[in-house]
């Protein structure tokens, strides 16, 4: 399945993926809902008790901020390792990604 339509990839109802993008910038004060826009340059995750990741992308020489919150612990860290290897990849090409077995929710 494509990480996009992961069924995991919720939180509170809602798809997780894709993010909405804040502007990162000091400079600019864009918001991107909804599209899978940008290359992804890094991802963090501030504790492991957290269900949240943070993407840092470029989209247009400017910097964005997107945070991805799921339900599921063992599946947070599954997907902050895939993310993380996904680094330099466009964003659209990483939800095009087929996860087979690597995000099971086994």
């Amino acid at each position: 399945m494509k990480l996009r339509e992961h069924p995991l990839l919720i939180h509170g109802g809602l798809p997780s993926w894709p993010p909405v993008w804040v502007s990162a910038d000091s400079n600019t004060n864009r918001v991107i809902a909804g599209a899978e826009v940008g290359i992804l340059k890094k991802v963090q995750r501030w504790s492991l008790a957290e269900k949240n990741l943070f993407l840092y992308i470029e989209h247009e020489q400017c910097a964005y901020l997107g945070r991805i919150t799921v339900e599921d612990e063992i599946f947070c860290q599954r997907l902050f390792d895939f993310l993380t290897a996904c680094r330099g990849r466009s964003i659209r090409a990483i939800g095009d990604m087929e996860t087979g077995d690597l995000l099971s929710n086994s």
